[in-house]
């Protein structure tokens, strides 16, 4: 989530999660999760704030912390990448709600 190009692969990744799909078509424990590329666009900053991030921080006791320069209390590059690219999609949402 931290790439650069992490906004325009999103996509891909869709055509990915599609491909497992049809790959466990019939498979009742396996389920689609989204129904397009748009939609994992928008469930990807919910899914980056309300399951990503407090797993980071509760089962992997704030891991990322050991990224930060200087260590420990300062800035995440790690974090801040990713933050931005959550801003990016919002702010795509945004345009193209308008």
């Amino acid at each position: 989530m931290s790439l650069s190009c992490y906004v325009e692969k999103l996509p891909i990744l869709y055509q990915e999660f599609a491909e497992s799909e049809r790959f466990n078509a019939g498979n009742k424990a396996h389920r689609a999760v989204f129904s397009s590329a748009q939609d994992l666009i928008q469930k990807t900053p919910a899914f980056w704030r309300k399951y990503v991030m407090p797993r980071v921080q509760k089962d992997f006791q704030g891991l990322h912390r050991y990224l930060s320069q200087p260590y420990p209390d300062g800035p995440s590059l790690y974090l801040e990448c990713i933050e931005a690219n959550i801003e990016r999609v919002e702010r795509t949402l945004s345009a193209a709600a308008a």
